[in-house]
C-alpha cells in the first residue's frame, strides 16, 4: 500500500486513530488453533494439538509436537503467523514455547524536507511460555506468560506482560470435558500519553464425543467467553464420517457486533494433521484478502488412541489407560491390542523371585577359586501375562559410578522342572554352564566374563578377548545375540574378591502359573577376603511389572592369607661369633648382642619371595647379613635369621628395647612388624617365644626347632647367685585360641572348648615360688577355667600354661569380661592383668526366621518436616583401622530413610561414605552446617563406624567417634562424642537427634566397643547401638549393622506394632527404642544391648 501525502499529516493522524482501542488487542484475540476456530472457537476439544495455544492442556499432551499456522488479516497486505513447540514431561509437567505476530502493509510518507520514506502501519507480536501437567487422572491444569509487543507506524510503541491460567476436567474415556480459564491478565499498553488497560478474559467451555454409528464420531462443543470489553458465545461441531483421514468441523461465534460462521477441514494422517478453516462471514476482509486459514501440526512419537493410553500407562495414568483402550471400537485400528492390553492390565501378573547359591562342594559358601552359580527362580503367581520379564541384579553401594549400580541384566528362559525340583536337585546338576547357551543354536555365544579381580575363570565355549585389547573399543562393538553379555572391565572391583559372569538369555514372557530360572556363574577369587556380598533382585515385565525386591547373600569363606612371625629367638653376648660381652644372659649398655631366631609361615597358604629387615632406635646401630630372602615359605616351613646389634654405652632409652624386625611378602599387605621383647637389664635363660594373639594357627609355632638359652646352665647358676638379691620379676602375654570356636562364630556354646594360652617369664634374680594363673571379676569364667599353677619358675625361666574347659549345656546367654591374675605365693605377682571378653550362648531350638526387607523405602512421610536437616556418615574402609563390610550401605539406607520416613527434604540430608567421611568433612564442614543453619527444628547425626574410648584414659575418659582418616595414636584426628553432641545441642533447634552405630574393640566383624561415660546431654535424644564396654556387631545376614537393621525396620512400622506401639502409623523415639532393644538382645543373645537417653515421645517419623 503506498500513496504519496505529507509526512507529517500522517504521523499526526496516527496516535489519533489508534488512541481509541489498541489495535494490538485484536492478536489477543487471534485463534490460532484452527480446528477450534472452525468450531467457533469454544475453550477445550478433545485433541492434543490443543495444547500448542492452550497450555493447561499440556498434560494431556503425551508426545513432543510442532504447531504452525498462518492466515490473512482483515485489512489488506496484513497477515498472522504462528509457530509453538511443545514438549510433554511426567513428574515435572510439559511446557511450550510459541510465537505469534501480526503485521500490515507499509506505505510511503513524505518528509518536511521533501524526502519520503516507508513505514510499517502496524506490527505486534506475542511470545508465550506455557506449563501443565495433569492432577490425577481427570484434571489438567497450567498457565503461561506472555510478552506483548505493538509498534504502530514505525514511531509509537507499546509493551506488556500478561498471564493466563486454566483448569480442565476429562473423564477418563475422553467422551467429555469441561474446561475454565482466565487470559490476558496482567498488563497495561501505553502507544502516546495514556495507558489502555488489556482486557482480562474469563472462558469456559465443555465438549461432548458420541458415536452415533459404526466407524464414526462427532465432537460437540459449546463456549462463552467474557472481558470488560464483550462477551462472547460459541457452539461447534466435528464430525468423523468414517473416510480415512478426514474430518469436517462447524462453528458459529456469537458477540455484541453479530455472528460469525466457520467451517473447516481437517486430514489426519499419522503424526501429521493439516486443518484447514474458513470465514464464511468474509464481508468484513477487504478485497484481496482470503477468509482461508490453515495450520500443520506434526507430532514426533507413536500416534493414536492406544499410544496415548501406553504413554498414560508409563505416568502411572492406568484407569484413564484402560479407558482409552476400552473406547476403542473393531473397526478401528490397534482393537485387538487394545482388548490384550485390557486384558493383561485388569489381570496383571505377580512377579517374584526366588534365589540361592549352588556351589562345588554344596555348603553354601563360595571357598576361594570355588565357582558356583546364583539359581535365580523367577515365576508369575498372578493372574495375567507377564512380558519378556527381566532379572536386575545390584550390589547396592559397591558399584563404580559409570556402572550405575548394575551389576548384571539377566533376561530368563523357561524353567524346565517346576520350583519343587528344583529345590531338591543335587549341587552338580547346576556346575554346567550349558543352560546359559543361547537360544539360537546358530548363534555365536560371546562368553567373556566381567573380571571383578584375579583372572578370568574357564568357561564352556568362552571366547576370552586376547591381551592388549582395547576394553573401550570392545564395549562398543554390537552384542552378538544370546550367550554372555561383553561388560566393560572398570576400575576397581565391582565386588570385591568375586567375579561374576552376565547371562543374556531371551524370554517372551511368562504366562501365569509358569516359572524360569536365570543361572549367573560366579567364582571367588583365589585371595577373596571373608564377607558377605548383598544382592538386591528386582523382577519386572516390559510393562512395568514389578516384584518385590528381594536380598539375597553370597557369603565368601575367605582368603588366609600367609602369616609370617619370628615365633621362637635367643641371643647371646659371651664375645662368640659376633657378639660382644660377659654372658651372663643379661643385656647390658655397651655390649654387641647376637640374635639367633625362627621366621616361620604359621598360615594356611604360601608366603611368595619374603625377606626381612631390622630397624633399632635410641642409638642401637643394626647389623645385617648381606642375604636376607627367605624365599618361598609353604604352611608350616620356617627360616633361620641371624643378626647383631650394639648397645651404645650411654644408651638412655626405656628398658623395652626399640628392635623391630620387619617381614615382608611380594604381596605388601601379607608383611608383618614385629616388637622384639628384648628388655634391659632382665635376665633370661630360656628362649623367647612370644605369644601371638593375631595368628589363626599355633601348629606351625610348635613345629619350630629348639634353640638352646642365652646361657649354659653352669652360667645360668653363676649369675642366679650374682643377682640373688634382686626378687622376682613376672611378666606374662595371654592368646585366646580360636581352634576351641568349632563354627568359628565367636560365640562358645556348649560342646566348644574355651582355650587361653598364658606364657610367664621370670626376669629377676630368684625363683617365683608357687607361681599361679587365675581368673578374676567374672563368676561364669571363674568357675568354667578355675585357677591353674605354673609351679616354680627359676631366674630367667619360663612357662607356659594353658586354661582349657569345655563349655557345659548349663552355660547361661552373656558376654563375660574378666581379667587374669598371675600371682606368686610370697606377693611378688605380675603387675599386670589381661583383661578379656568371652560369649557364651546356650543350646536351645533355634526357629529360622525370613528376615525382613528394608526395601522398599516408605515414601508417605517424604519432604513433610521441611525445617529438618541430617547429617549422615557411614565409614567401612579406614586407613588405621579395620575395615567394616557394611557402615557404607547403613548410611546410604539410612539416608532414604531419613527423608521417606522422618521427612527430611533430600536437600537438607547431607552424606558423607568412606574416604569422604573426613574428620574436617564430618565435624568443620557438615556439623557446623547443621548446628548454624537457620530457621530448623529437627536436626539429626547418624554415624555408622568406628569408636574408640579416649586413648589416655580408657576407663573414665570421652568417648570418640573415628573418621576415616582417624589414627588411634593421635587423639586429634578423633571426633570427641561429647563435644560433638554439645555442639549441635548449641543450635536453636528444638529437636536433637543423635543415632550411632559404632564403637571399637578389635573383634572381627565388630565397631568395638566403648568405655567410660557416655553421654551427659540435655536435649539431644540419642540411641546407640551398644552398652557401655560392648562390642557393636555387623549382622551378615542383613548385610547391616544389628542397630541400624532394627532400628531401619522399626521406623518401617515394626516399632508401631504391639506390643511397642499404638499402630497409629507414627514411630516415636521411645517406640522405637523398646522395639531395637527387644529385636537385638534377640537377635544377638544378649551380646549387644542399644542405650536410649533422653527419649520421650518425640514423633521420629511416619510409614504411612
Amino acid at each position: 500500500m503506498k500513496r504519496a501525502c505529507p509526512g507529517l499529516i500522517a504521523l499526526l493522524l496516527v496516535p489519533a486513530v489508534y488512541a481509541a482501542e489498541p489495535t494490538a488487542l485484536f492478536l489477543l484475540d487471534a485463534q490460532p488453533n484452527v480446528r477450534q476456530y472452525a468450531m467457533g472457537g469454544v475453550l477445550s476439544s478433545l485433541s492434543f494439538t490443543d495444547a500448542a495455544s492452550q497450555p493447561w492442556e499440556l498434560g494431556y499432551a503425551v508426545s513432543p509436537a510442532i504447531h504452525l499456522s498462518h492466515w490473512p488479516g482483515a485489512v489488506k497486505e496484513s497477515q498472522y503467523n504462528f509457530v509453538s513447540a511443545v514438549v510433554p514431561g511426567r513428574g515435572l509437567g510439559g511446557f511450550s514455547v510459541s510465537y505469534l505476530n501480526y503485521g500490515t502493509g507499509s506505505e510511503t510518507v513524505e518528509e518536511l524536507d521533501g524526502t519520503t520514506r516507508s513505514i510499517q502501519l502496524e506490527s505486534n507480536k506475542l511470545l508465550s511460555l506455557g506449563w501443565g501437567r495433569a492432577i490425577g487422572e481427570k484434571f489438567y491444569a497450567g498457565g503461561a506468560l506472555k510478552y506483548l509487543s505493538s509498534t504502530l507506524a514505525d514511531t509509537y510503541s507499546a509493551n506488556a506482560a500478561l498471564g493466563d491460567l486454566g483448569l480442565v476436567y476429562r473423564s477418563l474415556d475422553d467422551k467429555y470435558t469441561f474446561g475454565a480459564a482466565v487470559v490476558n491478565f496482567g498488563g497495561k499498553l501505553k502507544y502516546y500519553e495514556t495507558q489502555e488497560p488489556v482486557p482480562t478474559q474469563i472462558k469456559l467451555g465443555h465438549t461432548r464425543k458420541l458415536r452415533p454409528a459404526p466407524g464414526q464420531k462427532v465432537v460437540l462443543g459449546l463456549g462463552y467467553a467474557t472481558s470488560a470489553a464483550e462477551k462472547n458465545y460459541s457452539a461447534g461441531a466435528e464430525w468423523f464420517p468414517n473416510i480415512p483421514f478426514v474430518s469436517v468441523r462447524a462453528g458459529v461465534n456469537k458477540n455484541e457486533e453479530g455472528a460469525t460462521f466457520a467451517g473447516g477441514l481437517g486430514l489426519n494422517w499419522g503424526n501429521f494433521a493439516l486443518d484447514f478453516g474458513y470465514d464464511l462471514s468474509s464481508q468484513k476482509v477487504e478485497e484481496e484478502q482470503s477468509p482461508l486459514r490453515f495450520a500443520l501440526n506434526w507430532t514426533f512419537g507413536p500416534s493414536g488412541q492406544y499410544a496415548a493410553a501406553e504413554k498414560y500407562l508409563a505416568r502411572g495414568m492406568k484407569k484413564k489407560a484402560m479407558a482409552l483402550w476400552g473406547d476403542v471400537r473393531p473397526s478401528e485400528p490397534r482393537y485387538a491390542q487394545a482388548r490384550e492390553a485390557i486384558r493383561q492390565y485388569a489381570n496383571p501378573p505377580e512377579l517374584y523371585a526366588e534365589a540361592r547359591l549352588v556351589d562345588a562342594n554344596g555348603d553354601g559358601t563360595l571357598s576361594p577359586g570355588e565357582t558356583g552359580e546364583i539359581v535365580v527362580t523367577v515365576g508369575n503367581r498372578g493372574r495375567g501375562y507377564a512380558a519378556s520379564p527381566k532379572c536386575v541384579v545390584s550390589l547396592p553401594g559397591a558399584i563404580p559410578a559409570r556402572f550405575e549400580k548394575l551389576l548384571f541384566t539377566a533376561a530368563p528362559k523357561k524353567s524346565v522342572p517346576p520350583p519343587a525340583e528344583i529345590a531338591q536337585a543335587a549341587p552338580s546338576q547346576y556346575k554346567s554352564l550349558d543352560d546359559l547357551a543361547p537360544q539360537d543354536p546358530g548363534a555365536s555365544p560371546d562368553a567373556s566374563m566381567k573380571l571383578l579381580e584375579g583372572n578370568l575363570p574357564e568357561l564352556p565355549e568362552a571366547e576370552v578377548p586376547p591381551a592388549g585389547t582395547d576394553q573401550a573399543a570392545a564395549a562398543a562393538a554390537p552384542a552378538p545375540t544370546g550367550g554372555f553379555k561383553v561388560l566393560p572391565d572398570a576400575e576397581g572391583s565391582v565386588a570385591p574378591g568375586l567375579r561374576v559372569g552376565a547371562y543374556n538369555g531371551q524370554l517372551s514372557g511368562l504366562e501365569p502359573g509358569q516359572t524360569a530360572v536365570v543361572k549367573v556363574p560366579v567364582t571367588a577369587s583365589a585371595e577373596s577376603e571373608r564377607s558377605s556380598l548383598e544382592f538386591t533382585i528386582q523382577v519386572e515385565d516390559a510393562r512395568g511389572f514389578t516384584a518385590e525386591s528381594v536380598l539375597f547373600a553370597v557369603t565368601l569363606k575367605g582368603f588366609t592369607p600367609p602369616q609370617l612371625a619370628l615365633a621362637r629367638y635367643t641371643f647371646k653376648e659371651d664375645g662368640t661369633g659376633n657378639s660382644e660381652g660377659n654372658g651372663n644372659g643379661i643385656i647390658e649398655r655397651g655390649e654387641r648382642v647376637e640374635l639367633t631366631g625362627y621366621v616361620v609361615n604359621a598360615g594356611l597358604t604360601e608366603a611368595r619371595r619374603a625377606t626381612w629387615a631390622v630397624e633399632g632406635g635410641q642409638g642401637i646401630k643394626i647389623s645385617l647379613p648381606s642375604e636376607r630372602d627367605l624365599g618361598v615359605l609353604r604352611p608350616g616351613q620356617f627360616r633361620k635369621v641371624v643378626f647383631n646389634f650394639g648397645l651404645p654405652a650411654d644408651y638412655s632409652g626405656g628398658n623395652q628395647l626399640p628392635v623391630v624386625l620387619n617381614i615382608s611378602e611380594e604381596r605388601l599387605r601379607f608383611g608383618r612388624q614385629q616388637q622384639l621383647k628384648l628388655a634391659l637389664g632382665s635376665f633370661y635363660r630360656d628362649p623367647i617365644e612370644p605369644v601371638f594373639p593375631d595368628l589363626e594357627t599355633s601348629a606351625a609355632l610348635a613345629a619350630v626347632p629348639a634353640l638352646p638359652g642365652p646361657v649354659s646352665d653352669a652360667q645360668a647358676q653363676t649369675v642366679i647367685r650374682q643377682i640373688a638379691d634382686t626378687p622376682p620379676e613376672l611378666e606374662f602375654e595371654k592368646q585366646v585360641l580360636k581352634d576351641g570356636d568349632l563354627n568359628g562364630n565367636g560365640v562358645y556354646e556348649p560342646g566348644e572348648t574355651v582355650k587361653i594360652k598364658v606364657a610367664i617369664r621370670n626376669t629377676g634374680g630368684q625363683a617365683a615360688r608357687n607361681v599361679r594363673v587365675a581368673i578374676a571379676g567374672d563368676e561364669t569364667a571363674a568357675a568354667l577355667l578355675g585357677g591353674h599353677s605354673a609351679g616354680d619358675i627359676p631366674p630367667g625361666g619360663s612357662r607356659a600354661v594353658l586354661l582349657q574347659a569345655q563349655v557345659p549345656n548349663s552355660v547361661p546367654r552373656k558376654e563375660s569380661s574378666f581379667s587374669i591374675k598371675v600371682t606368686e605365693a610370697r606377693g611378688f605377682s605380675a603387675s599386670t592383668l589381661e583383661e578379656t571378653r568371652l560369649a557364651f550362648q546356650p543350646k536351645e531350638t533355634k526357629i529360622i526366621k525370613q528376615l525382613a526387607g528394608l526395601l522398599p523405602v516408605p515414601r508417605d512421610n517424604s519432604g513433610k518436616r521441611p525445617n529438618a536437616a541430617a547429617v549422615v556418615v557411614g565409614i567401612g574402609g579406614y586407613k588405621n583401622f579395620s575395615a567394616l563390610n557394611y557402615a557404607a550401605a547403613d548410611a546410604r539406607l539410612a539416608a532414604q530413610y531419613l527423608g521417606g520416613v522422618m521427612g527430611v527434604p533430600e536437600e537438607n540430608i547431607k552424606l558423607a561414605v568412606d574416604g569422604d567421611a573426613t574428620k574436617t568433612t564430618i565435624v568443620d564442614k557438615w556439623a557446623d552446617w547443621l548446628a548454624s543453619k537457620p530457621g530448623l527444628d529437627t536436626i539429626i547425626f547418624y554415624f555408622a563406624g568406628h569408636g574408640l574410648p579416649d586413648p589416655a584414659n580408657p576407663k573414665e575418659g570421652d568417648t570418640f567417634l573415628v573418621p576415616a582418616d582417624g589414627d588411634p595414636e593421635a587423639r586429634g584426628t578423633l571426633i570427641n562424642l561429647r563435644d560433638l553432641i554439645a555442639r549441635l545441642e548449641g543450635s536453636t533447634a528444638k529437636n536433637v537427634l543423635v543415632l550411632l552405630d559404632a564403637c571399637y574393640s578389635g573383634l572381627k566383624g565388630s565397631r568395638g566397643l566403648m568405655a567410660g561415660p557416655l553421654f551427659r546431654q540435655q536435649k539431644a535424644v540419642v540411641l546407640s547401638g551398644a552398652n557401655n564396654g560392648q562390642a557393636s556387631f555387623e549382622f551378615e545376614k542383613a548385610g547391616h549393622g544389628y542397630f541400624t537393621y532394627y532400628m531401619l525396620l522399626g521406623l518401617k512400622g515394626q516399632a508401631d506394632a504391639a506390643p511397642y506401639g499404638n499402630s497409629d502409623g507414627a514411630v516415636t523415639d521411645s517406640e522405637l527404642c523398646a522395639y531395637v532393644k527387644a529385636s537385638m538382645f534377640e537377635a544377638t543373645s544378649g551380646r549387644q544391648t542399644p542405650v536410649c537417653s533422653n527419649e520421650g515421645k518425640l514423633e521420629m517419623g511416619r510409614y504411612r
